[in-house]
């Protein structure tokens, strides 16, 4: 889109009216903080006063659209319909280059039926479809960037037309509308995913690809998608995947019960599973921190990110201090050990030892932390390959 503050210049220069220079300050202040319903009062105005100035009748176009989204079907919203056409149609005969203007110009309004329950923007995403099933790849586009214009807010129609890029071959287009769709849903594991697609067949860059296929990974831990593409792009670069082996015991109350009573028997394990215990219930003794302490607006103690990284920690430490007073590598406990070292436990605890009670813990952790998550797959679940 051309910069609107040159549009907006010559407007001003051609209406010596100071009341329009101010309209169309608001009018745009308003349309670029995404308020198009404040700013459509102002297109209409500045249209009437101005009907060969192309950026209004654009605006106005994408403003119309909005006040119709949210209309029962009927006489007034097939009327508003056709008015949004015309607009459009005015736009394209002023000039316009405006994919959304050169779509809707053209539309059937007939496919936005608000019995199949669409709006005029879920219609043309739609339309984009059938394009894109018969390789018309530039068309679908055209739909879906139209439909991504007039619901700005909505992820897929970005993500549809990062796909079109794709096939294209555009990079930069295709990874703008990814950026885009990532913004207003930043867990897409499958637009991280296609990401990395596109980053391996455009630019034949494979590092460049494992690190979208790593963010495909944190974005949804416990799907698969991301998981799959990154084992595929292992076979083919000669990587291995595998993460690190830390095995803590899961018996759970029995094991609690036998646990640490023979002094002959115990092991770091036993530090684990006490203290795992002691933090779930709470007890005042308890030497890492209570449960109720970390998450004072839960009533029901549960199975916590916190929790089990502070007992994995303790036990890693007890680890490394008793290999080094006995003078020999901690062979079961090494993978934990570096992991610890490296501040990574959460991490692991989050890909490896998590249940559902800890899905809620993952949200804000990977919201604060998704480069600590994406450097530990990197760093230790990933050996070998193109670096």
């Amino acid at each position: 889109m051309r910069r609107w503050v040159v549009a907006l210049g010559l407007c001003i220069l051609a209406t010596p009216a100071f009341t329009q220079e101010g309209e169309a300050i608001k009018a745009e202040s308003l349309y670029q903080s995404g308020n198009r319903l404040g700013a459509l009062p102002y297109y209409e105005a500045l249209t009437k006063a101005n009907p060969n100035e192309l950026l209004y009748a654009e605006r106005l176009t994408v403003c119309l659209y909005t006040q119709s989204a949210g209309m029962q079907d009927g006489p007034a919203r097939r009327e508003l319909l056709d008015k949004i056409q015309a607009e459009a149609k005015t736009a394209v005969s002023l000039g316009s280059q405006e994919t959304a203007s050169l779509v809707i110009a053209n539309f059937d309004l007939s496919l936005a039926s608000k019995e199949k329950g669409e709006t005029l923007a879920q219609a043309i995403w739609l339309s984009g479809e059938p394009y894109y099933g018969k390789k018309d790849f530039k068309e679908a586009l055209n739909r879906y960037a139209t439909a991504a214009e007039l619901e700005p807010k909505a992820p897929e129609p970005a993500y549809f037309a990062g796909d079109a890029a794709q096939m294209l071959g555009d990079l930069p287009a295709a990874e703008s509308w990814y950026e885009k769709a990532l913004r207003l849903a930043p867990h897409g594991a499958k637009v991280y995913v296609h990401w990395g697609d596109a980053i391996m067949k455009i630019a034949h860059d494979p590092n460049g690809a494992r690190a979208k296929y790593i963010d495909a990974i944190v974005a949804d831990p416990y799907g698969t998608r991301g998981r799959q593409r990154l084992a595929e792009w292992a076979e083919a670069q000669g990587a291995v995947l595998a993460p690190p082996q830390i095995k803590p015991p899961n018996g759970g109350m029995e094991m609690f019960k036998t646990m640490g009573h023979d002094p002959s028997t115990r092991t770091p394990w036993t530090t684990y599973v006490l203290d795992e215990f002691a933090y779930q219930t709470n007890a005042k003794a308890s030497p890492i921190g209570t449960f109720h302490k970390d998450y004072p607006s839960e009533a029901k103690a549960r199975r916590s990110l916190l929790g089990e990284t502070k007992a994995l920690h303790a036990t890693a430490l007890e680890a490394a201090s008793n290999a080094e007073k006995q003078g020999k590598p901690a062979d079961e406990f090494r993978d934990l050990i570096e992991v610890d070292k490296a501040g990574m436990l959460e991490c692991w605890v989050i890909f490896h030892w998590s249940d559902q009670n800890m899905e809620q813990d993952y949200r804000q952790f990977s919201t604060e932390h998704w480069k600590i998550l994406h450097d530990y797959i990197d760093r230790f679940e990933i050996h070998g390959g193109v670096r």
